[in-house]
């Protein structure tokens, strides 16, 4: 029998392992030290007001900017009734990209009257009115519209408006006129209509101390007639435009603006 054990210890196709002390777990040098984690500290409300309140001079600094083409205009190629004023009040943001990429919105309340002038006609009066801490801004448009074409469900329609806008921050006031020229066109669904528009115009700014800024700009927006009854509808509307005009605070001078109004025909 020994010799027999000692035989099938020693055959050459088994080898021998080698022995390996266990290790601890709770002994491993890295597994042993302690972990720490940093704590989430809430945000003072100091820091997110100081925030805010940048973003507002932002918005309002990028004002001259933000105001050329990208504010809603609530663009529609049906014409207005000849016999009664429609009425159209709405609430928009327009705004800038900052460097950091995000974006300064300025918000805006905006109010309208429109009146038909014949059967192919439009004349129209805009206004805008921010009146914030920070600043303060209005405008005042007046502008009309041609159709020039309508056949079934597709219509198209020709602009041109001009105004007046102002801006004022920490007592710096800046004040600027504008003109523009859309081409709208509408496709009608059922009682309803999307609309798509381009526009191209052209602003000049004043402010005392400096010298006149000229500001081109094209740009695009895309709304929708959303008829609730005879007389109510919801008009939501989207847009961009882009000026070749930089300041120190965008590069590619790439504005937006976004907008809802409700039109009552009276």
């Amino acid at each position: 029998m020994t010799t027999t054990r000692a035989t099938q210890q020693l055959q050459p196709n088994q080898q021998q392992q080698p022995h390996t002390p266990h290790l601890r777990r709770d002994l491993h040098p890295r597994r042993n030290q302690p972990r720490y984690h940093t704590p989430q500290l809430p945000v003072p409300r100091y820091l997110r007001v100081a925030r805010l309140a940048r973003l507002a001079r932002l918005a309002l600094a990028l004002w001259p900017l933000a105001a050329c083409g990208s504010y809603s205009t609530y663009r529609t190629t049906r014409l207005a009734s000849t016999e009664k004023t429609e009425l159209l009040f709405g609430a928009q943001v327009a705004g800038a990209r900052a460097p950091d990429g995000a974006g300064a919105p300025l918000p805006e309340l905006s109010v309208s009257a429109r009146r038909g002038v014949g059967e192919r006609y439009e004349v129209q009066a805009n206004g805008t009115l921010l009146a914030l801490e920070q600043g303060r801004t209005g405008s005042l448009e007046l502008g009309g519209k041609l159709r020039v074409l309508s056949e079934g469900r597709w219509s198209l329609a020709v602009g041109a408006a001009a105004g007046y806008r102002i801006a004022e921050s920490g007592g710096a006031i800046i004040e600027g006129a504008f003109v523009s020229a859309p081409v709208i066109g509408g496709i009608e669904l059922g009682r309803h209509q999307l609309v798509v528009s381009v526009t191209g115009g052209y602003q000049r700014w004043y402010s005392s101390g400096a010298r006149p800024v000229d500001v081109p700009f094209v740009g695009e927006s895309l709304g929708f007639v959303w008829q609730l009854t005879k007389r109510w509808a919801l008009l939501p509307e989207v847009g961009t435009a882009y000026t070749p005009t930089k300041n120190m605070m965008t590069d590619d001078s790439r504005l937006f603006h976004a907008g809802l109004a409700v039109i009552w025909s009276r």
